[in-house]
């Protein structure tokens, strides 16, 4: 990501994700990944999983991009939830089996 657009969307300092730990109930920690900065940088990482969580950078079909092509991002692990509540459509679009990790494993799309 070019520091240029991460300035508009993470606070100063931080990684691609901050690294608190909010007591939000979101579908996934805020601290997911993190990545540390230093000031002259041309690209900015996407970071590491935390512990237990698999980050995946997806084309289309769902297959793995190699490092530096655009995609979109799934988290898998022991922090994604099962879905959504109420939301069998949106559960389904959005959280499917993990087949990188197997078993009943499943990923989420950020929709980033």
């Amino acid at each position: 990501m070019p520091p240029a657009i991460h300035s508009t969307t993470a606070p100063a300092g931080s990684g691609i994700v901050p690294e608190s730990t909010s007591s939000s109930p979101p579908l996934t920690r805020p601290g997911v990944i993190s990545a540390r900065l230093h000031d002259q940088v041309s690209e900015i990482p996407i970071g590491t999983p935390i512990a237990n969580t698999s980050v995946y950078v997806l084309d289309g079909e769902r297959r793995l991009l190699p490092p530096g092509i655009a995609g979109d991002l799934w988290i898998g692990g022991h922090g994604v939830v099962r879905g959504y509540h109420a939301r069998p459509e949106l559960t389904d679009e959005r959280f499917v089996p993990d087949p990188f990790l197997g078993g009943t494993n499943r990923m989420y799309t950020t929709g980033d």
